[in-house]
């Protein structure tokens, strides 16, 4: 049996589970405040757009980031 566990064993291949347990969550969410203060200090005032754009930033960093640790460790 395989050490990431049966579905490995029988697939060959790490699921969506294995990918999620590779993730640093506290590293990811701490590393997100250099994006979202450099936004901060470049949006000129805060209106629906602009909040929008902070959520899709912070989505896309987030993921970039847990993509890095994921595929890192």
């Amino acid at each position: 049996m395989s050490a990431l566990g049966p579905a490995v064993a029988r697939t060959g291949r790490p699921g969506l589970r294995a990918y999620l347990s590779c993730i640093r969550y506290h590293d990811v969410l701490v590393l997100q405040g250099s994006p979202l203060l450099g936004f901060a200090f470049s949006s000129p005032a805060l209106s629906a757009e602009t909040a929008l754009q902070v959520l899709l930033l912070g989505g896309a960093s987030f993921l970039l980031v847990a993509h890095v640790f994921a595929f890192n460790d």
